[in-house]
């Protein structure tokens, strides 16, 4: 009976060894079916970067290059991850309609970055990305991302005006946090405004692609804006209510 016992353990510990093997054969294999050398030789003038079963991501930005005023970003990569353009010198980004996600904090301390081109297909965009992009005056929001996660322009002093496109769903706490913003039209899409996501702005007017009655079932927290003045809500059909 021992025996048996040992030979079955022995038989598990083989079967998993075996499966591991194979999965890592496969990613292998499929990374290398993604492999582009044209694009990795783009990729290497200005960045690091790895290859993912998903595809290319920017890792980062190459030391000699962050004082640069424009970088590409070549058409092809998958993503760009978290810090990867950390205190670059960049003053305007076109992001490729290629990129799918763009990781937490890949944009922080852009202190020179002016305008910002994010592309349809985006599906993901990362926590506080634009964190301290202080000069940020320019940037549109996709439709595809659902989400604008906690803090995603917090600190962007300069930024005046935001649309959220339908399709939006979420706007996380700290979004827009301590932004210039002014104005803000707001998609009947959306389902929830987080905590202070609008604290510290100069927004007075609220315009919302929708009825009162919807925006009534919006779950706005309580410190939205937080510093207790009354902001109108303009809504579709010309309608107003106070918050």
């Amino acid at each position: 009976m021992a025996i048996k016992k040992i030979f079955m353990c022995l038989f598990v510990l083989f079967s998993s060894i075996t499966i591991c093997s194979c999965s890592n054969k496969t990613n292998n294999s499929n990374n290398k079916s993604l492999k582009d050398e044209a694009l990795e030789e783009k990729l290497s003038e200005n960045y690091e970067y790895k290859l993912t079963f998903r595809g290319y991501y920017i890792s980062s930005v190459k030391e000699e290059k962050k004082n640069e005023l424009t970088l590409e970003v070549p058409n092809g990569i998958y993503g760009i991850s978290a810090r990867a353009f950390y205190r670059c010198g960049i003053t305007t980004i076109d992001i490729p309609s290629s990129v799918k996600k763009i990781e937490s904090r890949a944009f922080e301390n852009c202190t020179s970055l002016v305008s910002v081109t994010l592309p349809d297909e985006l599906e993901s965009l990362g926590n506080d990305a634009f964190e301290y992009c202080t000069k940020l005056e320019n940037v549109n929001i996709p439709s595809g991302i659902k989400t604008i996660e906690a803090g995603t322009f917090i600190y962007c002093n300069n930024l005046r005006n935001v649309v959220i496109p339908e399709g939006i769903e979420s706007i996380e706490n700290n979004a827009f946090q301590l932004t210039g913003l002014k104005t803000i039209t707001i998609a009947k899409s959306v389902k929830k405004i987080g905590k202070q996501c609008f604290y510290n702005t100069s927004i007075n007017t609220v315009t919302y692609n929708g009825t009162i009655e919807e925006w009534k079932l919006i779950d706005v927290n309580a410190e939205a804006f937080r510093d207790g003045d009354t902001r109108i809500i303009v809504c579709s059909n010309g309608t107003t209510t106070a918050i």
